[in-house]
């Protein structure tokens, strides 16, 4: 199941009640996913509304586990559809807004808009990749250094 999402408060609510681990997952699964706090949906959210067609480097994986074999987005995508828990994937949708993957409709996802229409793509542009968005990356490296 897939959905379009353009506010993170009930998947952060979600996850909070179901007591869910986030990792953020590199999309190339090189690299070991790392456990993030549930803001970071929020701030993925945020990120999308300046995406201008890029895509992030990586997506959301939440659920139960505290760890999680590093896997490509679209592996990620495969094995999350075919699971019978809670545990769901999120994306930045590269127009605005997250797309959730579950197995089932998920208590958050109802009232969302479906999108079985999407389908992860290779960008070449990633979401760090665009000039604006390396000038802000430095600007606030800046600013914590300080």
């Amino acid at each position: 199941m897939r959905f379009l999402h353009r506010s993170a408060v009930p998947i952060e609510e979600f996850i909070r009640a179901k007591n869910f681990h986030v990792l953020r997952c590199d999309v190339d699964g090189l690299t070991k996913p790392v456990a993030v706090p549930s803001s970071e949906v929020s701030e993925l959210l945020d990120k999308s509304q300046m995406a201008w067609g890029a895509r992030a480097p990586y997506y959301l994986f939440a659920g139960m586990a505290e760890e999680h074999a590093p896997l490509p987005l679209e592996d990620a995508i495969r094995q999350i559809e075919q699971t019978s828990g809670d545990e769901f994937l999120l994306e930045m949708y590269v127009d605005g807004g997250l797309i959730s993957v579950s197995a089932s409709v998920l208590e958050f996802q109802q009232g969302a808009s479906e999108a079985n229409w999407w389908h992860p793509r290779r960008f070449k542009r990633r979401w760090a990749d665009l000039p604006g968005v390396r000038h802000l990356i430095h600007l606030s490296s800046t600013f914590k250094r300080s």
